[in-house]
């Protein structure tokens, strides 16, 4: 039987190096770690190279922990693998896992009477237990399985309150019977509205399987995605209802957008003259099922980047027959209710366009900069202007949020923010957003951002609360994650691992 340990662990693994038992109890020891540094950099939390998924996200969860108890002191605690840990003498350690899942924590859990093929612990068991690493404190968190671990690393969030880990250096939590509520544990029969501390963030969810997800959108309780279709074939239009965790075909196409009961994206008609299928923009009602053409095919032209916003929709269009004038592309408005189609302005569109709507708004990307149009007014108005790409123009209320390079050192980006009324810009006071190899895209709404991050040597995901000035870390894992978006109650986002491209969610509390 797997035997893992959830929460902390960064330790060093010297072989003439002695851990001894800490007298202090969990909660001191914390409290003490806390008050005695300066900087998070003074902590590393530890999982194994080969651990679950669930023993990275208590990491993550510890991680998140100590940048709410005090911001002052920087970053999140910076989170290992055991392996990435070369000195533990200089850092207070956290280990996530147990002997048989983490091999710093099988090094010192071993001298401590521990060990992976003698657990002396059951099932539905999990222990949290301190020692002391000379002038550093080592924290230990394990489960008898990962689940175990993974429920146990909620608790730490509550140890000042918390009568357990204010009594001993060695705490030992049973897991109990399902429907419990108030215990910090979340199980499956309990009611996030009854329960809302236990069942807040208790992981993510795996939305899709073997479906090759290439785009997608979120709005309220649906997801709208597309996934690859048969060889030759153009790629399938879904919609998925977080609620009932169904997902229903609504057709053949691209670019799925949604916004409430609506989903536009660009189908496929056939037309006379023609052996091909070619583009449409579509529009479906969620309620009653069916589909409408915004926009018909036209032999040679193109529809692009469709988005809708309450009763606007609004897309690209290029024609091949005007290829020759100055400007080919176009952006073109459609008011569900007046069923009135206009075009609103030319773009360049160099190789770089994206669009975003709320309300009147539209904000896209042209030739590297960030223009908003207004539908109403008919005005446009570019409002970035330095050399370096600005991209992914995403709009909320009355502020653009977009991707910028400037001033950035090479493959890093910074995430501006212009509020519209104001007239004013600002920077995102993110810690270190790396890029990748390039831009990537965000997300925005109520305030708060999401972005996939390569600082971590991978794709992760990455949210920042405008209104708490916090940053945090949401998935963590040797897979890639990206294209995050967020929705009303949950982040998602696409992790590519084993060649297969699925959709990935997590309930935000």
């Amino acid at each position: 039987m797997k035997k893992i340990i959830l929460l902390l662990s960064l330790i060093l693994v010297l072989s003439t190096f002695a851990y001894a038992a800490d007298e202090s109890s969990v909660a001191d020891a914390l409290s003490n770690i806390v008050d005695s540094i300066d900087s998070y950099d003074d902590i590393f939390i530890v999982y194994g190279d080969n651990a679950a998924e669930q023993d990275n996200l208590g990491a993550l969860m510890i991680s998140d922990i100590f940048k709410i108890i005090d911001e002052d002191k920087g970053r999140a605690p910076y989170i290992k693998k055991a392996s990435e840990v070369n000195n533990l003498q200089n850092q207070h350690l956290i280990l996530v896992g147990g002997p048989c899942a983490n091999q710093i924590s099988e090094k010192i859990t071993d001298e401590a009477g521990y060990n992976c093929h003698d657990w002396k612990f059951r099932s539905g068991e999990s222990v949290i237990k301190t020692f002391k690493n000379g002038q550093k404190i080592v924290f230990l968190v394990a489960g008898t399985s990962m689940s175990d671990t993974w429920k146990i690393s909620k608790s730490i969030r509550r140890y000042k309150k918390s009568n357990k880990l204010k009594s001993s250096n060695e705490v030992v939590f049973e897991t109990p019977a399902q429907g419990k509520c108030g215990n910090d544990i979340c199980e499956t029969k309990e009611n996030d509205d009854n329960c809302p501390n236990d069942c807040s963030n208790e992981g993510s969810i795996q939305l899709t399987s073997g479906l090759e997800v290439k785009r997608f959108d979120i709005s309220g309780d649906y997801i709208a995605f597309e996934a690859s279709g048969s060889y030759g074939s153009s790629p399938d239009i879904f919609v998925y209802n977080l609620k009932t965790q169904k997902q229903t075909k609504i057709g053949k196409g691209d670019f799925p957008k949604i916004d409430g009961n609506n989903v536009v994206f660009t189908g496929r008609q056939a037309i006379s003259g023609s052996n091909s299928d070619w583009p449409t923009v579509s529009l479906y009602s969620i309620p009653n099922q069916k589909i409408t053409v915004l926009a018909n095919a036209e032999l040679k032209t193109y529809y692009l980047s469709p988005n809708i916003h309450g009763n606007n929709v609004i897309w690209e269009k290029y024609n091949e027959k005007y290829e020759d004038r100055d400007k080919p592309y176009g952006l073109y408005h459609y008011h569900i209710d007046s069923k009135d189609t206009q075009l609103l302005t030319d773009i360049e569109r160099n190789k770089y366009l994206d669009f975003d709507i709320f309300k009147d708004n539209i904000a896209y990307e042209d030739e590297g900069n960030v223009y908003l149009f207004n539908i109403k007014d008919k005005q446009k108005k570019k409002i970035t202007s330095a050399e370096e790409r600005q991209a992914f123009p995403v709009l909320y209320k009355d502020t653009v949020a977009w991707v910028d390079g400037r001033g950035a050192a090479e493959g890093e980006r910074w995430i501006y923010l212009y509020d519209i009324p104001a007239d004013k810009e600002s920077k995102l006071p993110i810690e270190d957003y790396e890029s990748g190899p390039g831009f990537s895209t965000i997300s925005f709404q109520d305030n708060q951002i999401i972005w996939t991050d390569y600082r971590n040597n991978n794709g992760d995901i990455y949210f920042y609360d405008i209104d708490r000035n916090i940053e945090r870390r949401i998935t963590i894992s040797s897979a890639n994650q990206g294209d995050g978006k967020l929705g009303r109650d949950y982040a998602v986002w696409i992790t590519t691992k084993n060649n297969d491209q699925d959709l990935y969610a997590l309930k935000l509390s």
